[in-house]
């Protein structure tokens, strides 16, 4: 060959090589669901830069990303085997593990917002303890509402429990209109009306954010976990250094303006322990032992208000099977779902880590 045509070819071996072509590799292929409109910020802003960067494809996955309505439409995703990566809360990551679904902790991220207990600003309820005798509808998978009425002296049977899901804003129209004496909602759907003081907070505690993959992806295609743990740390990382953008985003797919999702991260726990971030070692995708312990404390709660037997018995109807671990009466122990081996090499792949190679689609 010409010494005049060799920068050419390898500037074209570059090319290839990074496309997996000269090689012949193959990327990854994941399907990763997330929630649009019900508000989890993090998770939605973090779908959208899947969506809108480069990141995935730039660690080697093929991805088919699903968009949910909701937090609580993955779950069922979960057990068809749609997904085998999810961007979820609480209640849907001990759901799957109640029901003894495939699934790891990727990612334990921490408070989200907050979870509250609300009533209307008219009304003369004042404090959790004057809700005995009272109607609360609680949309929220856990055991949270029980938390609160145990704090308050108050008995899970002194207060009648209206259960089901229900979209954030519409829970609040149904609070305010007096069809129900109380309502669990949650940041940001409650946050307008209490700036309006249209709303009163009795309680509130913070939802917490997960990512679940299965662990066939986790275990037997360990490269393909890699890889997406890589990216999602990326892309958490560019959604902290482009706060607004990522507002901005999400703010176009959900309909919740992008105002009021800057204002409800003043409550997300990852925001404002990373607010001065310069490099994506500045956070880990399995927190610190506290955000482990505010799980573990919501499992806790499940078994003893009984919450994990009546799942037990819902998802046994479900599949038409007996579901028989000993989470309702032994809890389920969080720490052995975590995946601290993948957690320890994706902080290693990413040493030098160079920012600049995202890039908008």
């Amino acid at each position: 060959m010409s010494k005049s045509f060799a920068p050419l070819q390898k500037r074209l071996a570059v090319l290839l090589l990074g496309a997996g072509l000269l090689t012949g590799c193959s990327r990854d292929k994941l399907r990763i669901g997330y929630a649009v409109d019900d508000g989890v910020i993090v998770w939605g802003e973090v779908g959208q830069i899947f969506e809108r960067t480069n990141i995935l494809e730039k660690n080697g996955i093929e991805a088919e990303i699903k968009r949910y309505k909701t937090t609580r439409d993955i779950l069922p995703a979960i057990f068809r085997n749609e997904i085998d990566v999810a961007l979820t809360a609480t209640g849907v990551a001990l759901c799957s593990i109640i029901a003894d679904q495939p699934v790891k902790i990727a990612a334990l991220l921490g408070g989200g917002g907050r979870n509250a207990l609300i009533v209307s600003e008219k009304s003369g309820i004042r404090s959790v303890a004057a809700l005995k005798g009272k109607t609360v509808f609680d949309p929220i998978v856990g055991a949270l509402l029980f938390r609160f009425l145990k704090d308050a002296g108050l008995k899970p049977g002194e207060v009648t429990r209206l259960t089901g899901y229900r979209y954030g804003a519409d829970i609040n129209d149904e609070l305010l209109s007096g069809g129900v004496d109380a309502v669990m909602s949650w940041d940001p759907f409650f946050l307008e009306l209490e700036k309006r003081k249209k709303i009163r907070v009795l309680a509130h505690d913070p939802y917490h954010l997960q990512a679940l993959i299965r662990s066939g992806v986790a275990g037997l295609r360990r490269k393909a976990a890699l890889n997406f743990a890589v990216s999602l740390k990326e892309a958490v990382f560019f959604m902290l250094t482009h706060q607004e953008l990522a507002n901005r985003w999400y703010a176009e797919v959900s309909g919740i303006p992008a105002g009021r999702i800057a204002e409800a991260l003043v409550h997300c726990e990852l925001h404002n322990e990373t607010k001065d971030i310069a490099s994506i070692g500045g956070f880990s995708l399995l927190g610190n032992d506290s955000k482990l312990r505010d799980i573990q404390n919501v499992a806790d709660a499940m078994r003893d208000y009984k919450v994990i037997a009546e799942l037990k018995e819902t998802f046994s109807s479900r599949f038409g099977a007996p579901i028989r671990n000993d989470y309702d009466t032994k809890g389920v122990n969080v720490r052995a779902f975590l995946d601290f081996e993948l957690n320890e090499a994706t902080d290693k792949k990413l040493a030098g880590y160079d920012p600049a190679t995202v890039k908008y689609k």
